[in-house]
């Protein structure tokens, strides 16, 4: 047995129910950690790191008194740092007594429930610490989920360090990737317009006259009778009407060679593209809380 006791195996220290928000907060309140919140490594060790009370529970000592205050602030808004626990995931390898200095594991993902942080995608060197801050809502949430629930893995970035621009349009739930697939379907779009062939914004003659025709054949009076001929007359110069409308626009088009940009198919490019999008930040939002981290 290690003589760090927040050193933990990979399976030990884990509940596979979930323990209530009062224990929970008592664990943080007298040791500084919980056993639902661990730092995972590599080589299948795990360790407690240690975790901050947010500061407007900073005078709550009795752990169900703090579990009312943390439920009641759920409800309500704590903003700023107020409202955030502060986790310091410690730096450098494995410190497991069964781990060689030359082998040690790596720090590979904070696991806090049922929710599993990579700590790889973080921009920070390995013998760094990472602090990580969750807020009020997210932090109530995670540590009542059961460890057996299925893991969400979610991408985290470290509040001391800055993306690369490979990591900003690579990372899963960063805004990179939203960016990007936003600008390549405007351009898409916007190609589209230009390129495809602008229609005349009216019914061809065609199908207007095959609808005519419909028309008459469903003049609710018998041939013979003396009202027949005046509907058909009336559908026919409607016909007429839209033809010569139809013969002038398209005499229009040839001349000016029509707008150089369809229109149409650019909105209607982009109101697909809209739909999509959302569908696509609810996914991300689901699988990586994306919105939540914005």
């Amino acid at each position: 047995r290690p003589k760090n006791p927040a050193a933990l195996s990979a399976h030990s220290g884990r509940f596979g129910m979930s323990r209530e928000l009062a224990t929970i907060l008592g664990d943080i309140l007298r040791k500084g950690r919980c056993p639902e919140i661990s730092v995972e490594y590599s080589c299948g060790h795990s360790v407690q790191p240690e975790v901050h009370m947010a500061p407007f529970l900073a005078d709550k000592k009795e752990p169900r008194v703090a579990a009312r205050a943390l439920r009641s602030a759920t409800r309500s808004t704590v903003v700023g740092e107020d409202g955030v626990f502060r986790i310091e995931v410690p730096g450098g390898p494995c410190q497991h007594g069964a781990c060689s200095s030359g082998e040690a594991g790596q720090r590979r993902a904070l696991r806090c429930g049922a929710v599993s942080m990579d700590l790889q995608a973080a921009c920070e060197l390995p013998e760094n610490p990472i602090p990580v801050g969750i807020a009020t809502a997210q932090f109530t949430t995670w540590v009542q989920q059961s460890s057996t629930e299925e893991v969400q893995n979610i991408p985290l970035t470290s509040c001391r360090g800055s993306q690369t621009w490979r990591q900003f349009f690579t990372t899963p739930g960063s805004l990179g990737p939203v960016l990007v697939g936003m600008l390549l379907w405007a351009l898409g779009c916007f190609l589209y317009a230009v390129y495809s062939t602008p229609q005349i914004p009216m019914v061809s003659p065609e199908i207007f006259y095959q609808q005519v025709q419909e028309q008459i054949e469903n003049i609710p009076v018998p041939k013979d009778s003396p009202h027949y001929s005046h509907y058909r007359r009336y559908y026919l110069q409607q016909y007429q009407q839209h033809l010569t409308q139809y013969r002038e626009m398209e005499e229009d088009f040839k001349l000016n060679k029509g707008p150089r940009l369809n229109w149409g198919a650019l909105l209607q490019g982009l109101g697909i593209g809209t739909w999509v999008f959302v569908a696509v930040l609810a996914f991300c939002e689901y699988r990586y809380t994306t919105v939540t981290a914005w």
